[in-house]
């Protein structure tokens, strides 16, 4: 089997920061933006904390891209 190229672990890479996108959306709309954590998140997604700081800075974070995304569709 070749290693992966480039476009491969974009695609990897994107596919993963949507299922968290997903979930943190779900979440917020379940129990509200302040009663979910990054770790409930985490969890769900089936991820470890410390990867969702690879894709988001924060929690602030990954709200204003859920927001950016759902404005630009």
């Amino acid at each position: 089997m070749s290693p992966r190229t480039e476009l491969q672990f974009e695609e990897i890479r994107e596919s993963r920061r949507k299922q968290i996108m997903d979930v943190a959306l779900e979440l917020f709309a379940d129990k509200g933006y302040a009663h979910t954590s990054i770790s409930q998140i985490a969890t769900k997604a089936k991820i470890s904390k410390g990867l969702m700081y690879n894709y988001f800075k924060s929690k602030d974070d990954l709200l204003l891209n859920l927001v950016e995304d759902g404005m630009g569709q």
